[in-house]
């Protein structure tokens, strides 16, 4: 017995030294494998996004500080310093659109840790507001849309066979899952291949290959194909994707989803 105390003494002794790195890890670990409130599993996905605003913005000034002794002061600097930082996509623009979220998973986090017994209590700091990083005084609706010469101008500069990737993105306003998803059995063409009708069914994260539903009943939808593009996309099929129905319209997927997620920003009308 008195061993097995020693023990747990150790042990609730070592938790109340834990680093934020330490206890970082163990919460990415948990979130990954347990349900959340809803009872539901968390998508690799979203593991994947609160691994990234942990590496990106909290390891650096936190991952050696005992999580007992993060205070509301500490985590008001580090909101601070975060809201600071510039925007990569708008190195000008008076927001960076990271600070909030990683205000937010520290949060998360720093909660788990006082449900655990690590920290006394939770720091009371407002989350950064998140605003447009793309909009400034001088935006308009027009410039949210692409013009037809613009989305040749991408689909040229996209190297093959990811190319199609754009069209698909700006005249079908497809999601990068959504055409990440596509087969060639998803396309039905007419008898003489001048016209061709688009079926969304399902989607792929282009992080982790995993297949899912659309997320919602809509997503499943079919569309007919602009005419405009009906040649380059037969071109893609014969030359760029295999004769099997169940064969990926994109052949590696990791690689164009950058340009499909601009292609569909761009085209997407404002709001």
């Amino acid at each position: 017995m008195a061993a097995r105390r020693r023990r747990d003494e150790a042990e609730a002794a070592a938790m109340r030294d834990v680093t934020f790195r330490e206890y970082s890890e163990q919460w990415l670990e948990r979130v990954a494998s347990e349900p959340g409130k809803g009872g539901r599993m968390r998508t690799p996905g979203t593991v994947m996004m609160y691994k990234g605003r942990v590496k990106s913005y909290l390891l650096e000034p936190l991952g050696d500080v005992k999580v007992r002794d993060i205070d509301a002061e500490r985590v008001r600097d580090l909101a601070r310093g975060l809201v600071a930082l510039p925007s990569r996509l708008r190195p000008n623009a008076k927001h960076n659109g990271v600070a909030g979220d990683a205000i937010d998973v520290l949060k998360m986090i720093l909660r788990a840790a006082v449900r655990d017994g690590i920290l006394a209590k939770m720091p009371d700091v407002a989350t950064p507001a998140r605003k447009s990083v793309r909009h400034d005084q001088v935006h308009t609706p027009e410039d949210d849309v692409a013009t037809p010469g613009q989305v040749d101008e991408l689909y040229a500069a996209v190297p093959q066979p990811w190319s199609i990737a754009v069209l698909l993105a700006a005249w079908c306003q497809l999601r990068r899952g959504e055409v990440l998803g596509l087969q060639r059995r998803d396309i039905v063409w007419d008898h003489e291949r001048t016209a061709a009708t688009l079926c969304v069914r399902r989607q792929k994260n282009g992080s982790t290959g995993d297949l899912t539903d659309p997320k919602s009943e809509k997503g499943i939808r079919s569309m007919a194909v602009p005419p405009l593009m009906i040649e380059r996309l037969r071109e893609h099929l014969d030359k760029r994707v295999g004769a099997g129905p169940t064969a990926w319209s994109m052949t590696n997927h990791r690689t164009c989803s950058g340009d499909v997620d601009s292609a569909r920003r761009l085209s997407a009308p404002a709001g």
